[in-house]
């Protein structure tokens, strides 16, 4: 309960159907009422419950909707892929698709370079709007998904290792943790 919210800039609630039907609601608004309101929320869901509807109209600053059916199409910017691996290989094989196939850069983002750069430079009087750069996503973004916290902390630890920039979320809901890079 002592965790700092304040920098969240955005949460994922993936199979939040799920999660209702699991009883999680409570959570769920609790999870939302510690973060800054400024934050973006996004729930995934593969069904539309009554409850998730009230909790999005209740919780959520003007929530948009979007189907994905036969008349509405994935963006052609994303892809995704499934792969086999036997549990021995997963990391390797992670490293390796992480590095020739994404071809995702290693070491710092441009966006940490110029925080540091500002930190260093503070004592200077800033212009209007300069330092307000966010670290956004670049063309090799990814986000790997894990079933245990545990296994969340041992990724960013792993991927770190390797050089890879890495910011990552853990709860106690299995669906919501996740390593990003």
């Amino acid at each position: 309960m002592g965790l700092d919210l304040s920098s969240v800039q955005y949460i994922v609630f993936d199979e939040a159907d799920r999660l209702f039907e699991m009883g999680f609601a409570a959570q769920l608004a609790e999870i939302l009422y510690a973060l800054p309101a400024s934050r973006q929320t996004l729930l995934f869901s593969a069904t539309l419950p009554k409850s998730l509807v009230e909790f999005a109209r209740a919780g959520l600053q003007d929530p948009k909707l979007i189907r994905l059916d036969a008349e509405s199409k994935i963006s052609p910017d994303l892809k995704s892929a499934y792969f086999v691996v036997k549990s021995g290989d997963r990391d390797g094989a992670l490293l390796h698709i992480l590095d020739n196939v994404i071809k995702m850069p290693v070491g710092e983002t441009e966006a940490a370079k110029k925080a540091k750069e500002n930190a260093a430079n503070n004592t200077k009087k800033r212009k209007r709007g300069e330092g307000s750069h966010k670290d956004g996503p670049v063309e090799q973004s990814t986000i790997i998904f894990a079933a245990t916290k545990h296994r969340v902390e041992y990724l960013s630890s792993l991927l770190r290792a390797a050089g890879y920039p890495v910011s990552y979320g853990e709860s106690s809901l299995p669906a919501c943790s996740v390593v990003a890079c």
